[in-house]
């Protein structure tokens, strides 16, 4: 889910965990993000990447915590990540 959200963005896929974004905590004690004034593409992607996460934190806050370690189920070949982040 957080991974696709992220895909969807306007942002350049390589800096995604670079990006950083302004959010306030409301008086309902919900996540708000900050808003895009001018819509440049750097503000845009910032909004955007908040979005997914408090979407995510949301999705987390509405289940207990794992009782044991999840794994991957499939295995990934890391060229083919890495290929996603460059091309």
């Amino acid at each position: 889910m957080h991974d696709k959200c992220y895909e969807q963005t306007d942002c350049n896929q390589a800096l995604v965990y670079f990006v950083s974004y302004k959010w306030i905590c409301r008086k309902n004690r919900r996540a708000s993000c900050g808003y895009v004034i001018d819509g440049n593409s750097k503000q845009r992607c910032a909004f955007q990447l908040c979005e997914c996460d408090r979407k995510f934190a949301k999705c987390l806050s509405r289940h207990r915590c794992p009782t044991v370690k999840p794994s991957c189920r499939t295995k990934r070949n890391i060229l083919t990540s890495l290929s996603k982040l460059f091309f």
